[in-house]
């Protein structure tokens, strides 16, 4: 009996060693600082590696300490999700469509808001995310939603180091606004793109301007390459309406 107890005692010992270093490994990890750019790439190589291919996103809010800085995070987390091969959606059309749902527009917004302007831009996930100091380092989250079951399907949390190419990148983009890099519908309306979702962004790039032969075009394009795009029968409806009432009051 007493040697069945040491062989127990030692079998504990060995366990509770093991558990240690485990929860200890575990915790490590969990609190690795990196750089803003590498959180910001690993977040989306995180998140495409979970959508399926031809999945289109928006991104769609960015809370940090400035505007300037949220609109950078945003722009590099477009740039990585292009390289990808995931389809982003046009940021340039949120404040029209914000203003459409009457949402108003910041960098803290409800899952639900969230899936209700993804609704409007035909896309199957919207990203929203934060980027906060906290103490002496940034924590950076990311949260991709599911459009159709509007679950939250990825959370992603990095913690980011708070050293000086990080504070001369928040005061370069805090003084400099980032240019954001869009197409430029404007100097070719009538160019041929590539898919339904393109075509539904050009429609609403010429609607918030209020060209409604312009945009019932294009959301009439990007029908015919996705019969179950919703978004752009919506849109085209709304135009339709939009110009019946513009000729209506000329007359």
């Amino acid at each position: 009996m007493k040697i069945k107890s040491n062989k127990l005692h030692i079998f504990l010992f060995f366990f509770l060693l093991f558990s240690l270093f485990s929860f200890s490994c575990a915790s490590v990890q969990n609190t690795d600082i990196i750089s803003l750019d590498d959180a910001i790439e690993k977040s989306a190589v995180e998140l495409t590696n979970k959508l399926q291919k031809g999945n289109r996103i928006a991104i769609i809010a960015f809370s940090s300490e400035h505007e300037n800085l949220s609109n950078y995070i945003m722009d590099e987390l477009t740039g990585a999700f292009v390289e990808g091969k995931i389809e982003t959606a046009d940021r340039r059309n949120l404040a029209f469509v914000f203003k459409e749902l009457n949402f108003q527009m910041s960098g803290n917004i409800s899952d639900e808001t969230a899936v209700s302007v993804g609704k409007f831009l035909g896309v199957k996930y919207v990203v929203t995310g934060q980027f906060l100091k906290t103490g002496k380092s940034y924590r950076y989250r990311l949260s991709g939603i599911n459009v159709e079951t509007a679950v939250q399907e990825t959370s992603l949390r990095y913690n980011v180091k708070n050293d000086k190419s990080l504070q001369q990148l928040i005061a370069d983009v805090t003084k400099n606004a980032p240019v954001t890099v869009t197409a430029d519908y404007g100097e070719k309306p009538n160019a041929e793109l590539q898919t339904a979702g393109a075509y539904l962004d050009r429609g609403i790039y010429y609607a918030s301007r209020r060209q409604w032969d312009l945009a019932i075009d294009n959301f009439t394009k990007a029908i015919s390459l996705d019969r179950n795009l919703t978004a752009a029968y919506l849109l085209r409806g709304r135009a339709y309406y939009a110009c019946a009432s513009y000729v209506t009051s000329t007359l």
